[in-house]
C-alpha cells in the first residue's frame, strides 16, 4: 500500500499567527541572544509557522480495543489468516477544504 502523498509548505511569518501559537518552552530551542530581538519569544524574527497543505491524509482507524487486536492477532496465528483489526481511511483534498 503507498501511503504516498503530495504536501503544499508554507512558512507564515505572521507576527499576530506565531504569537496565537506560541508556546514558551519553544525558547528552550532558540534562546536569548541578548540582543534585545533574538529573544526566542513570539516576537523573534527566527519565528515562524510551518503550515503543511496535504493533498490527502491516510490514517489508521482502529476498530477494536487492544484486547480485541490481541485476540484478533492470536485467531489469525492460529488459523494462518490476516489480522485486519483496523482499515486505513483517506480523508480527500475535497474533504479537506470543507475544514478548512
Amino acid at each position: 500500500m503507498n501511503l504516498a502523498t503530495q504536501l503544499t509548505i508554507r512558512i507564515v511569518t505572521d507576527n499576530g499567527l506565531v504569537a496565537k501559537l506560541y508556546n514558551p518552552s519553544i525558547k528552550a530551542w532558540f534562546g536569548d541572544k541578548g540582543d534585545g530581538v533574538h529573544t526566542g519569544g513570539p516576537e523573534d524574527p527566527r519565528m515562524a509557522v510551518i503550515e503543511v497543505i496535504p493533498d490527502e491524509i491516510r490514517h489508521y482507524h482502529q476498530e477494536r480495543s487492544s484486547l480485541g487486536v490481541l485476540g484478533e492477532v492470536v485467531a489469525a496465528t492460529v488459523t494462518g489468516n490476516t489480522a485486519s483489526p483496523g482499515s486505513i481511511r483517506t480523508i480527500t483534498k475535497q474533504e479537506l477544504s470543507t475544514v478548512a
